[in-house]
């Protein structure tokens, strides 16, 4: 059985983790819809 402080650090190394986690994805999507932004840009397409 674990003492209550290390099951308190797991959980805070688990949350990091998901944390780090999240702002990557968060991060992948912006980047993605920047790049996707820019290819359909004004410029490029007068008509729309």
């Amino acid at each position: 059985m674990k003492s209550a402080t290390g099951i308190a650090g797991d959980l805070a190394v688990g949350g990091r983790c998901l944390l780090l986690v999240e702002l990557r994805r968060h991060c992948e999507i912006t980047i993605a819809r920047l790049l996707h932004e820019n290819e359909i840009s004004p410029e490029s397409q007068p008509h729309s």
